[in-house]
């Protein structure tokens, strides 16, 4: 016989289960308690090993159709393809829920490739590194008879809908998917089987394990390959979200822009989208860090922060449901700046040769990974103004070799002089590096050496009482190869103590294994202004008239004297190169009366 047993070990979900033929249920003899009890020892073992549920469709994505990932996926989301086939998007601000493994490759398999026909199109406004992306028909395929994409994503007894969006050409795509701890029966399609380029489909997996702490693994492979083509099979996105408990809204700030300048006074507007797939958003609030600054609660979702202060700030729109759940958007960091200082900034590409560190970090230079990653060179006999870095992020930073400038130097602590291409990298996405130099009241020139590989960089310049606009720069970017950058700043700050802080961290990656940024080396040089000159000790002696002065190492002084003081009536006397000590000054005695003074330069 057949019984069937209703599960209720998850209340938010009630589902009948038919017990296979091997779990079929004996015919108990009338009055034996000995036969109803191990019944019941039956039952109770059929209710745990099948107390799971996994349900499957499939259906055509309509052609020209626009996917949004962020409607779909309140929980999490991943894109891959955008930009290269070795990176992905994913819903920012949310723990990962969907991991992302590197293709299987059968025995002839070749890839991950890029592709850019889609017959349909994604699009999200909550995603990382790209926040907003419209329209977008890229994707991913591999190559090769066993070739495929493999997926995972969290299960326990809540219920659970995860989408897959895929694809193949030339071949047929076989789909399995399966919990953990086998509380519901595996799935496996093989209906996806195309010739040429056609529509994607859609797999919808409603799923939920038996017991917390399961895994749901859904694979993707070619199964057999057509004749005469290069037959793969394509990955474009999935999504994540609750199939009955209310999901999450979704919210990004729109304005202001990550890295704005703003100056003081300022009033400075605020706005957002927020959604909600499953009701509705009942408020927006906009935050300072965990400062609140205003909410609103109806779209267009705007604030205006009026009387922004001097800072550098963090600011993010927090949305909240109809259900109490919130979500908490990216966050853009600005700048509001006073006056009286002066920030300057310049990039290029880093020079190509060598470059002597020793000559041009006249005030300071530093060096990074000369023959490991923790090796700190700097300048010596001088007073240490560039610091070792501290780490943004929590990957650890690697040595590497073959940077585009040769770094030399004569003057170094531990190592006295060397010559080499190293630096040190750090991968990840939002990790990298950061120091802080002393400002001062006269113009000071920093020099950074950076690079990256299939990377976008982010580097921030600043000074500590943001008394000049902030210095910011995205451009240095490379898909795919390596990019060594050099940036120049010139700055001064009317806070004797005040300090500049360079920030250098990776904003985007292309691919997600091995993209990087770099720190190689930096050079500091300063024109402090002369001291004043006090002329001393005059006095005749021999038919001489002396005075001297005290003198600062490489600064020129011009000695001049007149007998008018009238314009235009000074005459040059001599002039010396500063050594740092008092120099004297001799000048035979006239019937004139003469009058001295000392210029520097």
């Amino acid at each position: 016989m057949q019984a069937t047993i209703q599960s209720r070990d998850n209340l938010d979900h009630v589902t009948d289960y038919k017990l296979p033929a091997d779990h079929t249920l004996p015919r108990p003899k009338a009055g034996s308690s000995l036969v109803r009890l191990a019944t019941l020892v039956m039952l109770a073992i059929a209710l745990r090993s099948f107390g799971g549920s996994l349900s499957v469709t499939s259906s055509l994505v309509p052609t020209g159709s626009v996917v949004n990932l962020t409607t779909l996926g309140a929980l999490d989301w991943v894109h891959w393809g955008l930009n290269t086939e070795f990176a992905y998007d994913r819903k920012a601000s949310v723990p990962p829920q969907l991991t992302v493994f590197a293709p299987t490759l059968g025995t002839l398999g070749s890839g991950p490739y890029q592709y850019s026909d889609n017959l349909n199109a994604y699009s999200w406004y909550d995603g990382l590194p790209n926040t907003i992306v419209t329209n977008t028909t890229t994707g991913i395929y591999v190559l090769a008879k066993g070739s495929g994409f493999q997926i995972t994503a969290p299960a326990d007894t809540t219920l659970r809908r995860l989408r897959i969006y895929v694809g193949s050409f030339g071949a047929q795509g076989e789909l399995d998917a399966s919990l953990s701890d086998n509380s519901a029966s595996a799935y496996s399609d093989s209906s996806v089987d195309n010739d040429t380029n056609s529509p994607a489909t859609v797999y919808t997996l409603t799923y939920a394990a038996n017991s917390p702490g399961q895994t749901l693994t859904v694979t993707f492979a070619v199964k057999r390959e057509h004749p005469n083509t290069d037959g793969n099979v394509t990955l474009q996105a999935a999504t994540l979200a609750y199939a009955i408990s209310n999901n999450p809204p979704s919210a990004t700030l729109t304005n202001p822009i990550n890295n704005s300048t703003f100056s003081i006074p300022t009033n400075i507007s605020l706005s957002a989208i927020a959604s909600d797939s499953d009701g509705i958003v009942s408020k927006v609030e906009f935050f300072q860090g965990n400062t609140k600054l205003g909410e609103s609660t109806n779209a267009p979702y705007i604030f205006t922060w009026s009387n922004a202060p001097v800072g550098d700030f963090l600011l993010r729109a927090v949305a909240t449901d109809n259900g109490g759940l919130s979500y908490t958007s990216r966050p853009v960091e600005i700048f509001v700046n006073g006056t009286g200082g002066a920030l300057n900034g310049t990039a290029s590409l880093a020079p190509i040769g060598g470059l002597d560190l020793t000559a041009e970090g006249t005030s300071d230079w530093a060096h990074w990974g000369l023959s490991f990653s923790n090796q700190f060179d700097h300048k010596t006999n001088v007073s240490s103004q560039i610091p070792n870095y501290n780490a943004i992020g929590t990957n650890s930073a690697q040595q590497f070799s073959g940077y585009s400038t040769v770094f030399n130097w004569t003057d170094g602590a531990p190592t006295i002089s060397a010559s080499t291409d190293t630096g040190i990298s750090v991968p990840g996405l939002l990790n990298g590096f950061d120091f802080t130099v002393p400002a001062g009241t006269y113009p000071k020139t920093l020099k950074i050496y950076v690079g990256l590989y299939a990377a976008q960089g982010n580097f921030q310049a600043f000074l500590s009482d943001l008394s000049a606009p902030a210095y910011t720069d995205a451009s240095l970017t490379s898909l795919y190869g390596n990019v060594d950058g050099m940036y120049a700043l010139t700055f001064s700050s009317p806070a004797s103590n005040a300090t500049l802080r360079v920030r250098y961290t990776c904003a985007a990656l292309y691919d997600s294994a091995f993209g990087n940024v770099t720190l190689e080396a930096a050079t500091l040089t300063a024109s402090p202004p002369p001291q004043p000159v006090t002329l001393l000790y005059p006095g005749i002696s021999a038919g001489l008239f002396t005075f001297s002065f005290n003198t600062e190492t490489n600064r020129t002084y011009f000695v001049e004297w007149s007998d008018s003081l009238l314009p235009g009536s000074w005459q040059p006397l001599t002039n010396m190169l500063g050594t740092g000590n008092a120099l004297w000054i001799t000048d035979p005695l006239t019937p004139r009366h003469n009058f001295y003074r000392v210029r520097i330069q």
